[in-house]
């Protein structure tokens, strides 16, 4: 894609804003471009203009995700990055359902890894929890958060999917439990 205007860029974000409150009540999968547009109020020569698909959304919505996250975590009286993560997944668990059972859910599956990733390196530089000082003392930083990131969307997309009978309380604990263990 290339260079946008605060316009172009400002109407991209409208779109994915629109789609991602459409997952709350729609699977990824059913929802329609014409529906997008409708929520929206564009044409559908608009969200073409900027997709390829609607499947070209879910880059996008990782990123949005990733941003949404960014801002709890700064907003939020919460000790870890982990525990506002948890927190952030249990509040919009239909969301994450409804992402995870799209046919292309590997890739959003992927991007949210690499957002998670990189949200976690860089807040490990802002903040002073045990995950944190293990990330800035660790001889591969990047690659300890791709493997943490990797381990708590999977076993959050697993809690979405409700193969677990924890609540989010319990889920923070074991993740808790599991950092001071590395």
């Amino acid at each position: 894609m290339q260079p946008q205007s605060p316009v172009q860029k400002r109407t991209v974000q409208h779109i994915v804003h629109v789609t991602y409150h459409l997952l709350y009540k729609n699977y990824f999968d059913v929802i329609t471009v014409q529906q997008i547009c409708e929520e929206a109020e564009i044409n559908r020569s608009t969200f073409y203009r900027y997709f390829e698909d609607k499947y070209d959304l879910l880059y996008y919505l990782a990123q949005y995700i990733g941003y949404l996250l960014k801002s709890r975590v700064n907003e939020e009286d919460t000790d870890t990055f982990v525990e506002a993560f948890v927190s952030y997944f249990e509040a919009n668990k239909k969301i994450f359902r409804h992402l995870f059972t799209s046919t292309k859910s590997g890739d959003i599956y992927q991007e949210l890894i690499q957002v998670h990733s990189k949200l976690m390196l860089d807040e490990s530089c802002e903040k002073n929890d045990d995950l944190s000082r293990k990330i800035r003392q660790s001889n591969h930083p990047e690659m300890l958060c791709d493997f943490m990131s990797a381990g708590l969307i999977e076993v959050l997309k697993n809690w979405v999917d409700n193969n677990y009978d924890d609540d989010a309380v319990e889920l923070y604990h074991f993740f808790k439990n599991t950092i001071a263990t590395l």
